[in-house]
């Protein structure tokens, strides 16, 4: 495929011998763009003559991406919210009056506002903590408890 500077240099000799470039000259007025972008639209030089059917071309391609941009975003929003209404997460049953509260599983709060949760609540310092917990709350024969990891404990009443 020739180059632009190479049909030039051909145009200008061709004249050079008497030729009529006219139509030649015409027919280079409806020249493409040069190049293109990765996704096929027309990428301009200077010496490129535009045409309304390479703008018209571009359009039907930035619609046809965006159309396929809003068709995947549907169907991720849609597969989000079939996850976000799921009874599980991570192999774990929400915790809901259907369960019975079996452990393994994930708190939630029901409609009258409670959450039931295990015997063990436990806080960390830090996320990379190695210990089981800095602090631990938990319920024995009937009474609240806060146990620190280095063994000092107080009830709550």
């Amino acid at each position: 495929m020739a180059t632009i500077n190479q049909i030039l240099t051909d145009l200008e000799q061709y004249h050079a011998q008497g030729g009529d470039i006219t139509a030649v000259s015409n027919a280079c007025s409806t020249m493409l763009a040069t190049g293109k972008t990765p996704l096929g639209l027309n990428q301009w030089q200077r010496s490129d003559k535009p045409m309304m059917e390479d703008f018209n071309e571009d359009n039907r391609i930035v619609d046809e991406k965006l159309r396929e941009l809003a068709e995947e975003k549907a169907s991720r929003d849609g597969t989000l919210q079939q996850n976000l209404n799921s009874q599980f997460l991570n192999g774990y049953s929400v915790n809901n009056e259907s369960t019975g509260g079996e452990w393994p599983n994930i708190p939630s709060v029901n409609g009258a506002g409670v959450t039931e949760i295990g015997v063990y609540l436990d806080f960390h310092d830090k996320s990379n903590d190695t210990k089981d917990y800095t602090a631990r709350i938990y319920l024995i024969n009937g009474k609240l408890v806060v146990r620190y990891s280095d063994g000092t404990s107080y009830k709550l009443y």
